[in-house]
């Protein structure tokens, strides 16, 4: 029987390919074992394909969501980190997929091994076994709170809120909760740094709720900072001011207060601080507003729904493709309501900025927009122009933050009690 070379050549590819295949088998397999074996430390994937962009390293870690072991994936880029989180059956099947294709290098680190994953010049892969370096695994807990800012024990309103049991341990169904408290006054304590404040702070918690936030705010910047605060907390419902009331009394947090009103009716003005938690729709903007107008040093709103923005949305006619669907237009909106909400506040003389303050993970409604005042000069007409631009791409007609100031044009003496610049 006689074979080509041709035949050869295939021959041989076809086995270095199915070499490879249990190779890089093996590899993940080691790889999953260690994580369910409790044996994992870390993974880097490198030699990243120029196929791949400008992807320069991933990095692996196993976490703890919701008691579920995963592994978190960070794809370091040039310019900025994608993190991506993996059950162990996803993982294997992204490792099965990229080896050998897109990565050609991978180191492991468990505790009774070191392996690493290389490919020759000719992609032959082999694993090369090697003494462990770590004796310990890494504490999988994702998100581990590196700092309490509020203390636990022999806390009144935690209790009485529910968020801990008679012994400061956080209930288990209120662990989230409790992270996004923790995370909010780590910001607030960032923020704050940054401002020098005379005489007594005055903040102000719009649509204050249960008072989670509020409750924590004051113990934290009185208790353990010793600043000189005053807090009230403007709730709707008659119910929750009466409990809020009656929790900072027995706390004895004697300048918190609650009342009951709604956001639009405010009219206090000389507010040092204004904080908001999910201020739902258009009682965002009313928040914002009211900061703005009260000449707000600080404004902290993380905003929720986003409707009135979406309802408008829907007779744009240039983005019809996207917006038929409705995940697409609901988180389009979001994206374009908080946009519209920062160049607003930079009109007002803010410098703004939005993120993310806690994981996804926690609570969808995630974005915190952080407006701190400046005495900078403000470019009104390159501001104003932007938001003409985002209006028409979308099809807006107005954003009720931007009509609720232009009602209020004509009547400057809020302006007046804190200046700014403005250039034309």
């Amino acid at each position: 029987m006689n074979i080509n070379q041709n035949q050869i050549c295939t021959f041989v590819k076809i086995k270095i390919s199915k070499m490879n295949e249990n190779t890089i088998k093996n590899f993940s397999t080691q790889l999953i074992q260690s994580v369910e074996n409790k044996e994992f430390v870390k993974c880097t994937l490198g030699k990243i394909s120029s196929s791949a962009k400008d992807l320069q390293n991933i990095y692996i870690k196993a976490i703890e969501l919701k008691s579920n072991v995963m592994l978190s994936f960070t794809f370091r880029y040039a310019r900025r980190d994608e993190v991506k989180n993996f059950s162990l059956s996803e993982a294997n099947d992204y490792m099965l997929q990229a080896l050998g294709n897109e990565i050609f290098a991978a180191d492991l680190f468990t505790t009774s091994k070191n392996y690493f994953l290389k490919f020759n010049k000719k992609r032959i892969a082999q694993i090369i076994e090697q003494k462990a370096t770590f004796s310990q695994i890494v504490n999988l807990q994702h998100d581990k709170l590196k700092k309490r800012y509020i203390s636990t024990e022999n806390n009144i309103y935690l209790q009485r809120l529910e968020i801990v049991g008679n012994n400061g341990q956080i209930l288990k169904n209120k662990e989230d909760k409790f992270k996004q408290i923790n995370k909010f006054i780590e910001i607030i304590d960032s923020l704050i740094k940054d401002i020098s404040f005379e005489n007594e702070i005055k903040i102000i918690d719009m649509g204050s709720g249960k008072g989670y936030l509020t409750f924590a705010v004051y113990d934290y910047l009185k208790n353990n900072l010793g600043l000189n605060v005053k807090i009230k907390g403007i709730e709707t419902q008659e119910k929750l001011v009466e409990i809020c009331n009656s929790i900072a009394k027995d706390s004895q947090f004697e300048n918190l207060s609650f009342e009951q009103s709604n956001i639009s009716n405010f009219n206090e003005t000389d507010i040092d601080i204004l904080i908001s938690l999910h201020a739902c729709d258009t009682a965002t903007d009313d928040t914002l507003y009211q900061g703005i107008k009260s000449n707000a040093r600080l404004i902290v709103s993380s905003p929720c729904c986003h409707k009135q923005i979406r309802g408008q949305m829907n007779k744009s006619k240039k983005l019809m493709q996207i917006n038929k669907f409705g995940i697409l237009l609901e988180r389009q909106a979001e994206i374009i309501t908080d946009a519209i909400r920062a160049h607003l506040l930079e009109l007002q003389g803010y410098k703004t900025n939005i993120f993310e303050f806690i994981s996804a993970e926690y609570t969808g409604k995630n974005l915190l927009i952080v407006a701190t005042k400046t005495a900078t000069e403000i470019k009104t007409m390159e501001i104003k122009s932007k938001i003409e631009e985002l209006k028409s791409l979308f099809g807006i007609d107005f954003h009720y933050l931007e009509k609720l100031l232009e009602e209020n044009e004509n009547d400057q003496s809020w302006r007046n009690l804190n200046p700014v610049c403005h250039t034309h």
